[in-house]
C-alpha cells in the first residue's frame, strides 16, 4: 500500500504510538519516509531499546513531555509500565536501524521463546504469509509438545483464491490434497526467508475464520484460535 501511494504520486507519513504517548512520539517527513520503519523521535522525546538480543531486538521504552503521567487513580497499572526514570514501557518489541529510526517487530506478549533460549517474533513471519492471496487469515504461535515448542502457523485460506489455484494443479491428487501441498508450499517459501530456528514446523489449515475483536483483529490469547477448525 505505501509504494502502490507513491507510484500514484502522495506523500505518505508513517508513524508510531500509543494513546499513552499522546499519541505519536517517531514520524516520518517530507526529508525521510520508508516503509520499513517509523520515522525518528519527535523532539524532546527520547527512546531506547531494554533487554536487546542477538539480533539487536528490544522493548521499546519512551520518554517525554508526551507520556501520559499514569493511569487514573490506578498508581499499580501506573507502576507497571512507567519505572522509576520515567520510561514508558510501550511493550512493542523493535530494533534500531542503520538510519537511526526504529522498526517495530512484534509485541513482547506474543514473542514465542524457544528452549534453546531464541526467540521468535510472530509477526515477522505472519507478515508474509498474508502477502499471500491464497491467505485470508493467519496467526503464528508457540505450541507446545513433549517439552518442546514448536512454532506453529495457523492459517485460514482464501476460499475462492484456493479453489482458483487448485484448479490450475494438474495430477490424480484430490483436490483437499493439492489445497494442502499449496498451502506447505507457501509456507516452504516463508521459512526460505528467516534462520532454521524462525521456521514454522506445523501448520494448521482452519475451515473456519479466526476469533477477532471489534476492530478485526485475531485473538492471540483464545485457545479456540489455536485448534484446527
Amino acid at each position: 500500500m505505501f509504494e502502490g501511494y507513491r507510484r500514484f504520486g502522495y506523500g505518505v507519513y508513517q508513524g508510531y504510538g500509543l494513546t499513552e504517548t499522546s499519541p505519536v512520539c517517531m514520524v516520518s517527513s517530507d526529508v525521510y519516509s520508508s516503509s520499513n520503519d517509523t520515522g525518528f523521535p519527535i523532539p524532546e522525546t527520547e527512546m531506547k531499546l531494554e533487554s536487546e538480543n542477538s539480533e539487536g531486538v528490544g522493548e521499546l521504552l519512551v520518554r517525554g513531555p508526551n507520556v501520559m503521567l499514569g493511569y487514573y487513580k490506578n498508581p499499580s497499572a501506573t507502576s507497571d509500565v512507567i519505572d522509576s526514570e520515567g520510561w514508558f514501557h510501550t511493550g512493542d518489541l523493535a530494533k534500531l536501524t542503520e538510519q537511526g529510526t526504529y522498526k517495530i517487530v512484534g509485541r513482547v506478549k506474543s514473542m514465542i521463546v524457544l528452549p534453546s533460549g531464541k526467540k521468535v517474533f510472530p509477526e515477522e513471519l505472519e507478515f508474509y504469509l498474508q502477502k499471500s492471496p491464497l491467505v485470508s487469515g493467519c496467526f503464528v504461535f508457540g505450541n507446545e509438545e513433549n517439552d518442546n515448542v514448536v512454532v506453529t502457523a495457523s492459517i485460514y485460506p482464501d476460499k475462492a483464491e484456493l479453489r482458483e489455484a487448485v484448479a490450475k494443479v494438474k495430477g490424480p491428487e484430490s483436490d483437499e490434497d493439492k489445497a494442502e501441498k499449496l498451502i506447505h508450499k507457501l509456507v516452504d517459501e516463508v521459512n526460505s526467508k528467516f534462520p532454521a530456528y524462525k521456521n514454522i514446523k506445523r501448520i494448521i489449515i482452519r475451515k473456519t475464520d479466526f476469533e477477532k475483536t471489534t476492530t478485526l483483529k485475531i485473538k492471540r490469547m483464545s485457545e479456540k484460535n489455536k485448534e484446527e477448525l
